[in-house]
């Protein structure tokens, strides 16, 4: 109604229903709003051509999503019926349940109703932005014709839902429901910057966030983290790799209050996911690619259900049901829409896990359990322990607890490939050669022989002063 569209959300004044003077003002406008109401003009003042006040205005922020549509909730909208029997101006669908017009939504609870907040979920990213697709972003270009509606929005934009939570992207804090909070996703996590709760220039948008977050898009596909439920690619999903594996739990399907977020994950109050980093190198999971740091990458260890060092399955570039998650690890549906933890329920045992103990093998820097730590199986030290098979029987060592690990020159169970000192004579291999250098011509090479000069006098005695 031109009542509350005409004033400050904040400030907003009810009629009392009384006119003292009989001139046609109610007297709530007669003193503090000297005679009747300054109309609001939103967009004015964040930077539009203005040329309405909110109250003729069909687009208050200036955003594309029409007024009519921000101002209800997505849930129940009701659209305009054209009619208007009691010729009062305000369209009969909204005479009936709604009293005498619209009780405009605050979808994040602060002053500004969704129809004047430029960001109403206060996650940082503007509506505007929310309300399109990642892959056909429309940007505005201004106000030409100055009717107060973006020319590049001129027939409005229609809001899209993500996750198809009946949530549309510009009120979900949690877009693709994996209960990582957009406002979290959409940021780099290594310069992240919380909200400051601040908006000096009440334009519903944290003042954290200046002119709002350019979301980022870790795996550079067509969509952004925070639309992405992969979004490192690994076919491990988001909502599988921000959690411990013990600690696990998988969404409810509930959302109680609407906010978009599963009730699984609100906490005390909207908390999300405090998403884990297993190798505490600043990379958290669900955008590292090598969750353990041991040289295999996750998508092998989480798709290597054979044991054999090549993932079972691999990528195809190919996302059916555009969750972000490739065709390649979706297992039997494909087309499974935003399914944010696709088959995995209970990752301690729908994933690989070689020994069975601690964690899942892509958490795990010891995956067969023998003591040696998987950067150590790299025999040949090319880097990639996957192409390592001491005693070629398909498995490789890093997965295979059985494995011969070659000669063990001193007998002290360290065998030559990972150990410092082969011939234990208290000179590091590297220091003799490493292999390479054979002094006495005995062919025995310095590192595994303990008297390198053929002397008699152990290399250990003669490396060390005498005193």
């Amino acid at each position: 109604m031109d009542n509350i569209e005409g004033q400050s959300s904040a400030e907003y004044v009810a009629p009392s229903g009384l006119d003292a003077n009989q001139n046609g003002l109610d007297d709530a406008y007669e003193g503090s709003f000297g005679f009747g109401i300054n109309p609001i003009n939103t967009d004015s003042a964040l930077g539009g051509n203005g040329g309405f006040p909110d109250y003729l205005d069909v687009d208050s922020d200036i955003d594309g999503i029409r007024d009519n549509i921000e101002a209800q909730s997505f849930l129940d909208y009701v659209a305009p019926s054209g009619i208007d029997d009691n010729y009062n101006g305000l369209d009969d669908a909204y005479e009936g349940d709604y009293g005498f017009g619209i009780n405009p939504v605050s979808s994040d609870a602060d002053a500004y109703p969704d129809f004047r907040d430029f960001d109403s979920d206060n996650d940082g990213i503007k509506d505007k932005v929310e309300a399109q697709t990642s892959e056909d972003y429309i940007p505005p270009i201004g106000d030409i014709n100055c009717n107060d509606i973006d020319d590049a929005y001129e027939e409005g934009l229609n809001p899209i839902d993500t996750d198809k939570d009946g949530i549309p992207d510009f009120r979900d804090i949690d877009t693709d429901n994996d209960g990582i909070l957009d406002n979290i996703e959409s940021q780099d996590y290594s310069s992240y910057i919380p909200p400051s709760g601040n908006d000096n220039n009440q334009d519903g948008m944290d003042d954290a966030y200046g002119g709002g977050i350019d979301p980022i898009n870790n795996d550079t596909d067509t969509k952004p983290d925070f639309r992405d439920i992969d979004s490192d690619n690994d076919g491990i999903p988001d909502n599988v790799e921000a959690q411990t594996t013990a600690g696990y739990v998988a969404p409810s399907g509930n959302d109680s209050d609407n906010d978009g977020l599963d009730d699984a994950y609100e906490g005390s109050g909207d908390e999300g996911l405090d998403p884990v980093d297993t190798d505490g190198d600043g990379t958290l999971d669900y955008l590292d690619l090598d969750s353990d740091n041991d040289l295999v990458p996750d998508n092998n260890e989480g798709n290597d259900f054979n044991f054999d060092g090549i993932p079972d399955q691999s990528f195809t570039g190919t996302d059916t049901d555009g969750d972000g998650l490739d065709d390649g690890y979706e297992g039997s549906d494909v087309d499974d829409g935003f399914d944010v933890n696709d088959e995995i329920d209970d990752p301690a045992n729908d994933l690989p896990d070689t020994d069975g103990t601690e964690d899942v093998n892509y958490r795990d820097v010891d995956d067969d359990g023998d003591g040696t730590d998987t950067t150590d199986e790299d025999v040949d030290g090319d880097g990639d322990p996957t192409n390592d098979d001491s005693d070629d029987d398909g498995t490789p060592d890093y997965l295979d607890p059985d494995d011969d690990d070659g000669p063990d020159t001193d007998g002290d169970g360290v065998p030559d490939v990972v150990d410092l000192d082969d011939d234990n004579d208290g000179i590091l291999d590297t220091a003799e050669g490493d292999g390479a250098i054979d002094s006495d011509g005995d062919g025995l090479a310095d590192s595994l022989d303990i008297d390198s000069d053929n002397d008699g006098i152990p290399d250990n005695v003669e490396a060390q002063t005498t005193a």
